[in-house]
């Protein structure tokens, strides 16, 4: 339980957010305290629910405010701790009890932050038979990624759950080599993409502060557009007799949309409120009108400073 407004000789305002974050208001005066009343409770108006409130704390602060000479009206209070922690205080000013405290009204918060750290990208194929390219083992990408993120803590979650939305680059350069066996001849195959992207993540998050370390962690959906998108294909045949065939080249999709959709998951932990160490894995999906040729999966291990 916590004070909103403290007075020895006045009333004092004190609050408690239980497990199901609903707020409860309790009001003291000397030694007694009440719990302030809002009963909440459902209409079934032929066969339809609406639900409805008895605003017993209303009275109740009736009762207790009711000797101030100015006429202090609690009957348009919302059961809201600003309104309530406002009231109480003019009343003592009213009586002129001194106000030995008042608490600062928690507020959403926002926390900004900046980032940097490297990923390792894997490309898989999504089985196309017309594409040879379907057999292609590609190499693992390592890169440098930066950005920014910010996240938005509410007061009624005891600063636990927020959203939490991250704006990153990030690059990818992948290839393959495969080579296509054939009746008297072999089909060697080259593959090469690479990518640059800006990557925006919307996650719930959750996060637990104990001492000065705060573990957190998220999921949520991404959303990346390729402002770079450079894609070639290049085979040649060679025959059992010698020859060798003429070099080719072609991109291996086409119409490929520079939009990609995926989701991911991530965790980590904050040190002494500023430092962020973070890791997470992220897949998403390409796009052409064909449907979705590769995924990528993308591992994440950055270091953040949140101001």
């Amino acid at each position: 339980m916590k004070a909103l407004v403290k007075s020895s000789a006045g009333l004092s305002l004190y609050y408690y957010i239980d497990d199901y974050a609903t707020d409860h208001f309790y009001i003291k005066k000397s030694d007694s305290i009440d719990e302030l009343i809002l009963n909440a409770f459902f209409l079934d108006l032929e066969s339809g629910k609406m639900k409805a409130t008895e605003s017993t704390y209303l009275l109740q602060l009736g009762s207790y405010t009711n000797d101030c000479s100015s006429g202090m009206k609690a009957n348009k209070l919302t059961y809201k701790a600003s309104p309530l922690q406002n009231f109480i205080k003019e009343y003592n000013l009213c009586k002129a009890y001194h106000n030995s405290f008042l608490a600062d009204i928690e507020r959403i918060t926002f926390e900004p932050d900046i980032f940097i750290g490297f990923t390792r990208s894997n490309l898989t194929i999504t089985e196309i038979e017309e594409y040879n390219i379907s057999e292609a083992d590609f190499t693992t990408s390592t890169n440098i990624t930066a950005g920014i993120s910010l996240n938005i803590l509410f007061p009624k979650s005891r600063k636990h759950w927020s959203l939490y939305s991250q704006l990153l680059y990030k690059e990818l350069q992948v290839s393959s080599i495969y080579d296509e066996q054939g009746a008297g001849f072999t089909m060697h195959h080259e593959y090469e993409f690479s990518f640059a992207y800006a990557k925006l993540l919307n996650a719930i998050r959750y996060q637990h502060e104990y001492l000065k370390i705060k573990p957190f962690i998220y999921a949520g959906f991404t959303n990346g557009y390729a402002f770079k998108s450079e894609q070639l294909h290049t085979y040649q045949a060679y025959y059992s007799s010698g020859l060798t065939g003429e070099l080719q080249t072609e991109k291996p999709f086409d119409n490929l949309s520079p939009y990609e959709i995926g989701y991911g998951i991530g965790g980590g932990f904050t040190l002494f409120g500023h430092i962020a160490l973070s890791i997470s894995n992220e897949w998403s999906n390409s796009t052409t009108v064909h449907g979705s040729p590769y995924r990528i999966s993308s591992l994440y291990f950055t270091l953040g400073f949140v101001f």
